[in-house]
């Protein structure tokens, strides 16, 4: 599945109020974007002001760093001569949307800004989230600019290096780009999300380009792996000239065997598809064609290449599972056939994969009294497995591998469909941490964590490391802000998540959305429902499922309603909605 580049939009969910200034779309389909490879028709940005005050001159620049995020030229007038020569503005601060600009102070010749801050981009596009507060800013950040003047006019002398820019104007002028790695198995392709500015397509196109080259960001090293490209590669000798088709240079390409050949081609298109959307691509080693194995003739597109070779799991049809007294339900509240549907495994919760023509089931059972994982297929039935205790979650498949991932208390499980069953180890975890929900992202990647501890519940991502037969997380790092105390967590893509939760200090529910990266947070309240939600489900282009009042509800029209089905007082009796993985 190929992945468009994502920008917010800001529309607001049924069953819910709008927080803040933005809020949770209408559906889970992507939002409107403003694409990678479009030109902008931003204005550039106007001289600096003549005979303007300091205030108004720094006013001024911080309105031009949002016009000028390509080449900077036109920012760089509101600057001495001085400044220009030091200032890098290769990095972003991202505050809210109400910044102060302070007034003059003659004695120090200095403006003070200060807001809220969001988050902020580095000069390798990755994106940090702020979580001190509850997704509307956090701590207040100074920013001090100090002028003096040249030719009778005021100029910035001093400042911090980066741009600075409000959370409107982020979203209005940065577009979200994945950098596409395979897993250190060499199976899947996953997506590496960095912050690029909206500009020319050859722009953005050689920007990328380099972040490929680069390899994957540090902390994701272990889990991710640059071997289909040749050893060494240059970047000054690699090239991407866009076109009918967009033609990419990798010295040394023609070196490759043929599986690496194939992957390369992959990686190559899925990341380069973002600029010329369903275009064809030809690889080249210093001017001279490469063949890819996987497809006929010279070029390909993201699609075939991706199909050909496999780079990304299988499709999932979505479908929603649920139980009801024990037993497994379809999304028509039928019970699914054999004993899982017949409540034989009295089961808490239910996770299903489809496979071909086979069925996989995982399930938490509360048979005994005390919660047990049970594996399975529909047709064969469930066995359960030697873990048990009273703080099992829900489980979850890895997309296009036989395998399920359950946590209990801070001690995170996986186990394959025979029932093997092992331990993952999970860095980066506060002392004392407790798992309360997971879900495997859809491309088997990567996986989200609810995480109590400290005092809140905080969701935290984790990249899956397969290295030589080993199994476990890299990059573990929290998303989610500490003012919101979140329940379950949803992918709703391989980039994009829901949750639920409450606020910390008033104690509202919330629906909030939020990219792998913490970025492009919306939250809106919900109500219309009989008591606070207590898990969530969505899949790409279909609606949001919650639990809430030992019922199962679905998200229509303008209100939570009970889906089709057999219903008592308008209700559907339900718990743990999950769509298949």
């Amino acid at each position: 599945m190929t992945r468009r580049p994502a920008t917010i939009a800001c529309t607001v969910l049924v069953g819910l109020a709008a927080a803040g200034c933005t809020g949770v779309p209408t559906s889970s389909s992507p939002q409107a974007v403003e694409h990678l490879g479009a030109s902008q028709s931003r204005q550039p940005p106007p001289p600096p002001p003549r005979d303007a005050d300091p205030r108004l001159l720094v006013s001024a620049f911080l309105e031009a760093n949002a016009l000028d995020v390509t080449d900077r030229s036109a920012t760089r007038a509101y600057l001495t001569a001085a400044a220009q020569t030091r200032w890098q503005a290769s990095t972003v601060t991202v505050v809210d949307d109400n910044p102060q600009v302070g007034q003059f102070d003659p004695k120090r010749s200095t403006v003070v800004v200060k807001g809220r801050l969001i988050g902020t981009i580095s000069a390798t596009g990755i994106y940090t989230p702020d979580l001190s507060g509850n997704g509307s800013g956090g701590e207040v950040v100074p920013n001090q600019f100090t002028l003096k003047k040249v030719d009778g006019q005021w100029r910035i002398d001093q400042l911090r290096n980066g741009l600075i820019l409000t959370e409107t104007q982020f979203e209005r002028t940065f577009g979200q780009r994945s950098v596409y790695f395979y897993d250190a198995e060499e199976r899947y392709v996953i997506p590496d999300v960095r912050y690029t500015p909206n500009g020319e397509a050859a722009a953005d196109a050689s920007l990328l380009l380099d972040y490929l080259l680069a390899g994957p960001r540090s902390e994701l090293q272990n889990a991710e792996t640059n071997a289909e490209l040749p050893a060494q590669v240059d970047p000054r000798t690699a090239s991407v000239t866009l076109g009918s088709p967009t033609v990419i240079d990798i010295p040394g390409s023609s070196d490759l065997d043929a599986r690496h050949r194939n992957r390369l081609a992959a990686q190559l298109a899925l990341t380069f598809d973002q600029v010329v959307e369903g275009g064809a691509f030809v690889l080249h080693d210093g001017g001279k064609t490469v063949r890819i194995p996987a497809v006929p003739g010279t070029s390909f597109t993201a699609a075939e290449v991706a199909a050909a070779t496999g780079a990304q799991p299988p499709a999932v049809e979505p479908a929603v599972y649920y139980v009801a007294d024990g037993a497994g339900y379809d999304q028509r509240g039928r019970r699914l056939p054999g004993p899982i549907g017949a409540g034989s495994y009295t089961l808490t919760s239910i996770a299903v994969a489809r496979r071909g023509s086979s069925t996989d089931i995982a399930g938490i059972s509360n048979a005994t009294g005390i919660p047990q994982l049970y594996l399975g297929t529909l047709a064969g039935g469930l066995k359960g497995v030697k873990l048990e205790g009273p703080m099992l979650t829900r489980p979850s498949w890895a997309a296009g591998r036989e395998e399920v991932w359950v946590g209990s208390g801070n001690k995170l499980y996986r186990a394959v469909a025979g029932g093997q069953l092992g331990g993952v180890p999970v860095p980066g975890l506060p002392t004392g941490a407790v798992i309360k929900a997971l879900r495997v992202s859809p491309d088997g990647g990567r996986i989200a964590l609810v995480v109590a501890a400290k005092g809140t519940t905080q969701v935290y991502i984790g990249t899956i490391a397969r290295v030589g037969g080993q199994v476990y997380l890299d990059g573990v790092e929290p998303i989610s802000p500490v003012g919101i105390a979140v329940d379950d967590v949803a992918w709703n893509d391989e980039l994009k998540l829901f949750c639920i939760g409450t606020t910390t200090d008033t104690n509202e529910p919330q629906l909030i959305e939020l990219q792998v990266d913490g970025s492009l947070w919306t939250a809106g309240r919900i109500f219309g429902l009989p008591s606070t939600p207590d898990s969530v489900t969505v899949a790409e282009f279909e609606p949001v499922w919650v639990s809430a009042g030992a019922a199962v509800w679905t998200q229509s029209g303008n209100s939570w309603t009970s889906p089709t089905g057999s219903t008592a007082g308008g209700e559907t009796s339900g718990l743990a909605p999950a769509y298949a993985e």
